[in-house]
């Protein structure tokens, strides 16, 4: 399930990469630097090099170092970074509550935009659900969150996706979509609709990774 900390609706997608892939287009320049976590989702880092942004990677091993990021952050005056911050691919790390702060602060501090991947929201298979606030709740004008039903759900077929944040950079993320393609089919939004208002789906997700898991 998605961690939407402000009140405007979802941007519907083809699944995250069609979000991440449309953000990119819309926020990274050419030239652009990018700070992501190295290693972290490749199709992610496909889409900001295609549009020209620059990468920065910075290691992602046991933990993050949010000194690392904001230092990365700083030095390169980057206009964006990438973070997975909920079991990390592919790392499965979720990230502590103060390198989250520390980083969205350090993103402030340059003005760079945070695209934060939610799509393995709510997977864990061990335990209670992580407590861990959202990365939009420490800067809601500044974070973007993406993510899809293809893991939570089982939905894999339906290409359904989401981009979530203020207002402001939703509306950008509209305005270029026009050009692009119109809205994803009303039955894929439909079941997007059921997927999010039942939390069954992801019980039953969970279910299946843990078996996967233990086999």
């Amino acid at each position: 399930m998605p961690n939407l900390a402000t009140p405007a609706p979802p941007l519907v997608t083809s699944g995250a990469q069609a979000a991440i892939a449309l953000i990119a287009r819309v926020f990274a320049a050419r030239g652009m630097r990018a700070v992501v976590e190295s290693p972290t989702y490749p199709n992610a880092l496909d889409a900001f090099r295609f549009v020209g942004a620059r990468l920065v990677g910075v290691p992602v091993a046991e933990a993050w170092d949010a000194d690392a990021f904001a230092g990365a952050l700083r030095q390169t005056s980057a206009g964006l970074a990438y973070l997975i911050p909920e079991f990390q691919n592919p790392t499965g790390l979720v990230m502590p509550e103060d390198d989250r702060a520390a980083i969205v602060a350090a993103a402030r501090g340059v003005g760079a935009l945070v695209v934060a991947d939610e799509s393995f929201v709510g997977l864990f298979l061990d335990g209670r659900a992580p407590a861990e606030p959202p990365l939009a709740a420490f800067d809601p004008g500044r974070v973007l969150s993406v993510g899809s039903l293809s893991k939570s759900s089982n939905l894999a077929g339906y290409r359904a996706g989401f981009a979530a944040g203020c207002s402001d950079l939703v509306d950008e993320l509209i305005l270029a979509r026009k050009h692009l393609g119109l809205n994803p089919p009303a039955p894929i939004q439909a079941a997007m609709i059921a997927a999010l208002s039942d939390d069954a789906h992801v019980h039953m997700q969970r279910e299946r990774y843990r078996a996967r898991r233990e086999l």
